[in-house]
């Protein structure tokens, strides 16, 4: 069979098109209602920090996560179901933030995402005038008025948001404490409710008072 018929061929039987199969800029996966991945590009296993013989990947969707999307249904078929920033992690505690869309194709799901690159280097900017001040003043200003502005955050708690909002990931984040990236994952979550943050650029614009556009 010629090239160009084994491609329209693969095409017509995939949600996917080929020409989307190695890109890594743009994540794409069809993923059954109970979360079962059935097909992927290699944005989207990157994303998920590699390819996986388990094809389950509810776990692997941070906020919203699976079972707040999974649910949902189009008025129209093929409609999106939810647009936004997609939180996706790994087992290693590496998280990454997409934008992108969640479509309703009946039984199964099509993630469509990428890298929002114009935010990232925004939050990144900030991250990184934080950092330098958290360096600074070492649980001094800086942290006394974290402190104050959020004591109904634990001792730990006040821990992992000050190394959170410097960018480390949570497998540093558990290094730097001793204690296991699940843990750290447990105190995120917990961080996260307590200030109302969707993901890290929204805490980020909590903790400093800088609008994010």
């Amino acid at each position: 069979m010629p090239a160009a018929t084994q491609k329209a061929a693969a095409e017509s039987s995939s949600v996917i098109p080929w020409w989307l199969d190695g890109m890594s800029a743009v994540a794409c996966a069809v993923i059954r209602r109970d979360g079962m991945l059935l097909e992927a590009n290699r944005g989207f296993h990157t994303a998920i920090a590699g390819p996986h013989d388990d094809p389950q990947v509810r776990d692997a969707f941070l906020s919203p996560t699976f079972d707040q999307f999974a649910g949902r249904s189009s008025r129209m078929s093929g409609g999106a179901i939810f647009t936004g920033i997609l939180n996706l992690g790994s087992a290693d505690g590496t998280t990454v933030s997409l934008r992108g869309s969640v479509y309703d194709l009946g039984d199964c799901l099509l993630v469509v995402a990428e890298h929002d690159v114009a935010g990232i280097t925004r939050a990144i900017d900030r991250l990184t005038l934080l950092n330098d001040q958290l360096a600074q003043t070492r649980r001094g200003s800086v942290g006394r008025q974290l402190e104050r502005s959020h004591s109904k955050l634990t001792p730990r708690e006040m821990d992992v948001l000050e190394r959170l909002v410097t960018g480390r990931s949570n497998k540093e984040i558990a290094g730097d404490l001793g204690i296991s990236p699940r843990t750290v994952e447990v105190h995120r979550a917990r961080v996260m409710a307590k200030m109302k943050a969707k993901n890290v650029v929204e805490l980020l614009q909590t903790v400093s008072g800088w609008p994010l556009p």
